[in-house]
């Protein structure tokens, strides 16, 4: 794996989130059934562009990578809520835990490697 170019890409898909999470706030939250959590929602928008800009614009992101890490692991505890019996979106939800885990374990492996490298 190039890290490098993983965690370049990581900051891009970070500000793509972060535009959505803000941008299109309402059909996030409600395609998971947390339209209470719109506020919050927004503001995890708002860290993931902070989060994709410190990535994208500094030469030693380790940092921010492990910060996203840190924001995975408030997403999950967001996330699991709505995996509740009686969500009618549970099932987005799931897919969206799922993504959220995925995305979790490629930045605890980059942040990992960055630490490791002289790059990072």
């Amino acid at each position: 794996m190039d890290v490098e170019k993983t965690v370049k890409l990581i900051g891009w898909v970070s500000l793509a989130i972060g535009a959505a999470e803000i941008l299109s706030n309402r059909a996030v939250t409600r395609s998971l059934g947390l339209e209470d959590k719109r506020d919050l929602i927004k503001s995890y928008g708002v860290r993931e562009i902070v989060s994709g800009i410190g990535i994208l614009s500094t030469r030693h992101p380790t940092k921010w990578m492990w910060g996203r890490v840190a924001g995975d692991v408030a997403d999950v505890a967001t996330l699991a809520p709505a995996l509740r019996r009686d969500n009618p979106q549970r099932g987005w939800a799931m897919a969206a835990l799922a993504a959220v885990v995925g995305i979790f374990a490629l930045d605890v492996i980059c942040a990992q490697k960055l630490d490791e490298t002289d790059w990072g």
